[in-house]
């Protein structure tokens, strides 16, 4: 990890739902310049993902497909909003650590922060940067 990067959120989970959505969500923020933060990804269960995004050092394409205002979306976006990910199973001081990093010293708000709220939030946000 780089000095420079601040990890600003721990998210629980690796799967495609929260990298599609959620870690877009946060990629879109950093590309407009309204957030400063990576994410750090834990993952939940013993076999997962975290190995596959630590060989790609977070990185991703996600596609979108789909049809809005009645026009034919295709678009590829390199996601690269994740700075690393952990498996507490293997690299549990690695896990213990996060808890110490001063830019999280809001942690926990956030996981008492209700999950639709905050897509809810973000969402409201991009759209009226967008607007």
């Amino acid at each position: 990890m780089s000095s420079q990067v601040k990890e600003t959120v721990i998210q629980f989970g690796e799967g495609g739902f929260l990298r599609g959505f959620v870690d877009y969500f946060f990629h879109q923020l950093r590309e407009k310049g309204l957030y400063d933060g990576k994410i750090v990804v834990v993952q939940p269960i013993e076999k997962g993902m975290c190995e596959v995004l630590a060989e790609q050092n977070g990185e991703y394409n996600l596609f979108l497909r789909g049809i809005e205002n009645g026009e034919v979306v295709n678009e590829h976006t390199h996601i690269t909003s994740i700075s690393r990910a952990l498996n507490p199973y293997t690299q549990y001081e690695d896990y213990i650590a996060l808890a110490e990093n001063p830019d999280n010293e809001h942690a926990e708000q956030l996981v008492a922060y209700d999950f639709f709220e905050f897509v809810v939030v973000v969402a409201e946000h991009l759209y009226a940067v967008a607007s």
